[in-house]
């Protein structure tokens, strides 16, 4: 794919979706038209794609922690995840590279690797193997924020965040701080395997963040 497609990632609470605002906004005053991308909520042309989109965001990212999702297992969920991605990348991302735009992800499905990462090299192997055939992003960087530092950031904590789907019991910020700091590990390893570009997100406002990515990566990113 055309080096327009850069990827944030990081853990909950990290900051991706303001530093890609303000990412794109930056490049955007260089020059170039860019598009801030949020894979969990695609905006589709064509109605048969939205309905279908509409209906996998219910079972994969909008269950109700009461429900007992756990019933199913990872591997469903592997699958599921992929089946998502898949359609998110050939009718919502790769129409906007075609155009020529910079697509600014605020993440893509490396935070699910991650997170399989951490239930044994099995799943994560498999996870891997699903997700080999989407859209790669030219550049993947790392906001690394200390566990501690994403909880003050977050109004509330998720199910899954929390790690109630991989041994953790109650939603609170302990368990927030607990799950996040594995996931952070998981990324980090991630980060080192694919050579990503990594930055202490655990200071500093979005602006400033993203006026260092833009000095890091404009030259890697861009013709």
């Amino acid at each position: 794919m055309d080096a327009t497609f850069l990827s944030l990632e990081g853990c909950d609470g990290s900051g991706k979706s303001t530093v890609a605002t303000a990412l794109c906004r930056r490049l955007e005053e260089a020059g170039y038209r860019t598009r801030r991308f949020d894979p969990k909520r695609p905006s589709a042309e064509d109605p048969f794609i939205a309905s279908r989109l509409g209906a996998m965001s219910k079972l994969l990212w909008e269950g109700d922690s009461p429900e007992p999702r756990n019933l199913l297992s990872d591997y469903h969920w592997i699958y599921l995840s992929a089946a998502w991605f898949q359609i998110v990348d050939m009718h919502c991302l790769r129409p906007s590279l075609l155009r020529g735009d910079v697509v600014v992800a605020d993440s893509w499905y490396h935070k699910l690797l991650a997170r399989f990462m951490l239930k044994g090299e099995q799943l994560f192997e498999e996870a891997r193997r699903c997700y080999a055939s989407l859209s790669q992003p030219s550049l993947v960087c790392l906001l690394d924020v200390a566990p501690e530092e994403a909880a003050k950031r977050k109004d509330r904590y998720g199910y899954s965040e929390t790690g109630n789907f991989d041994g953790l019991s109650g939603i609170t910020r302990e368990n927030f701080v607990a799950y996040q700091t594995r996931v952070r590990k998981a990324l980090s390893s991630l980060a080192q395997d694919g050579a990503w570009i990594k930055v202490d997100a655990t200071h500093g406002t979005a602006d400033h963040i993203a006026e260092h990515l833009v000095d890091s990566v404009k030259g890697v990113l861009l013709p």
